[in-house]
């Protein structure tokens, strides 16, 4: 029993080819919308030591992992196309990565020296030990001008 013969092998290699190159797109734009949305709350992230950081380094890693992934799924050139395109593909794939997750581990390395500076422990009340210098006084009080704030300035009677 004859059902088509090559031609018929032709068009259902055809048909199945362009249904796998469908869900590799819609599969490597959601991961894009995904990594996109997760690297984005990673960037907000704030610290709260020295484990969190070491955690969030390496969700950051596969945040950048998963967005060259997502890259390769999208922009991959066909089942038959040339050395040369793949190079490219893995090599853009490469510097996505690179570029998402140095610059998330930057952000989040910087955030933990800003955090953990003795002149930020001390704003808060805590000596360069770690030990608790008791309840932060107004003075104290940390905010991103407490370099520069004046004594008399927080006093409800003063009047400038």
């Amino acid at each position: 029993m004859d059902h088509g013969g090559p031609a018929r092998d032709t068009e259902s290699r055809h048909f199945f080819m362009s249904m796998l190159l469908g869900v590799r797109m819609i599969l490597g734009a959601s991961l894009a919308l995904m990594g996109t949305l997760h690297a984005y709350y990673a960037l907000w992230f704030r610290l709260e030591g020295s484990d969190e950081l070491r955690w969030i380094e390496q969700v950051d890693l596969a945040l950048g992992f998963a967005l060259a992934l997502a890259f390769v799924l999208l922009f991959a050139p066909g089942r038959f196309g040339t050395t040369k395109a793949w190079i490219l593909t893995a090599v853009a794939a490469g510097l996505i990565w690179v570029f998402v997750s140095g610059s998330l581990i930057w952000w989040h390395r910087e955030q933990h020296r800003i955090r953990s500076a003795p002149w930020m422990l001390q704003a808060v009340g805590i000596d360069a030990g770690g030990a608790d210098m008791g309840t932060p006084g107004p003075n104290k009080v940390w905010s991103p001008c407490s370099a520069w704030r004046f004594p008399d300035a927080e006093r409800e009677d003063y009047t400038g």
